[in-house]
């Protein structure tokens, strides 16, 4: 499969991330891109009037993962204007993501990724379960390896139905 991963990232946690997912799904046999996503300029949580510098094509491929960082218990406003813009993704898997400083998903976590779901749905994307990754309190390696692991195993037991 041709996988793009759809990210922005304030701090490059969410980006190292990324990385990290990239190469499991690559070790898989997939085609993986990885397509940052960047604001036109300064950026507020919860601002409604985001411009990206570029909205990517993802017209090419067969599945999705698109994240970012939770900010102010919600979803990276980039991601969620990136996502509002999305049209026609009929037939395409999308697992969205989250990643967080707080120990706990339902400290923004889980908003993030159901209302990131919930704009992806719209856009006709069959949306995956989503993944968050989160909490300073635990190795930032070793949690990153295990939540691309868990998108891993979602996107491959999709793949086989």
């Amino acid at each position: 499969m041709k996988i793009g991963i759809l990210v922005h990232s304030g701090t490059g946690i969410t980006r190292r991330f990324a990385g990290v997912l990239a190469e499991r799904l690559k070790a898989g046999g997939h085609e993986v891109e990885v397509v940052p996503l960047e604001a036109a300029g300064e950026v507020q949580p919860h601002q409604r009037d985001v411009v990206l510098v570029r909205v990517p094509d993802c017209s090419s491929f067969d599945a999705m993962m698109i994240g970012g960082p939770v900010w102010a218990f919600d979803m990276s406003p980039v991601v969620l204007s990136f996502a509002g813009s999305l049209k026609d993704l009929a037939g395409v898997r999308v697992v969205p993501f989250a990643t967080m400083a707080f120990p706990f998903p339902f400290m923004g976590g889980t908003r993030a990724v159901r209302r990131l779901g919930a704009l992806l749905g719209k856009a006709g994307a069959t949306v995956l379960p989503g993944v968050i990754l989160g909490g300073r309190s635990r190795d930032e390696a070793q949690s990153g390896e295990e939540a691309a692991g868990k998108i891993r195993d979602i996107l491959e037991s999709w793949k086989q139905r």
